[in-house]
């Protein structure tokens, strides 16, 4: 034998070990991809009802965006009113608050020279007067 047919038997031997190594290998890459492809379909088959009730939940919530916007707007115009009403309870306030003290420093008044007057009174008698 010579060295090319050495060479040649050795490469030959190679390659029969190198398919012998590759066929489980490829076995196995075949049996994992049809494993993921399977999972593929079932993941799709269950994912696809929850992406349409999804999208059903977000038109829903839309609606309830657009209803609570647009009650927003209420909700701020009734606002307003209640703090014009409070102004204005607090304006009425403080007109009563001067109004009361207007009549009461008349009445005050009054009130001291009644008792002025009953005080001269008492003394005047007591004195003959």
């Amino acid at each position: 034998m010579n060295l090319v047919a050495v060479a040649a038997a050795a490469a030959a031997l190679a390659v029969v070990a190198l398919v012998a190594c590759l066929i489980p290998a490829i076995l196995e890459m075949r049996k994992t991809l049809a494993a993921l492809r399977n999972f593929i379909v079932s993941t799709e088959e269950k994912l696809e009802p929850a992406l349409v009730e999804m999208r059903e939940v977000l038109a829903d919530l839309r609606v309830v965006t657009d209803a609570t916007a647009s009650k927003a707007e209420e909700v701020k115009t009734v606002m307003t009113a209640l703090g014009d009403t409070g102004e204005n309870i607090h304006r009425i306030n403080g007109l009563i608050s001067g109004a009361m003290d207007i009549l009461h420093k008349p009445a005050t008044f009054l009130t001291g020279a009644k008792a002025t007057g009953k005080y001269i009174l008492e003394r005047m008698k007591k004195k003959g007067g």
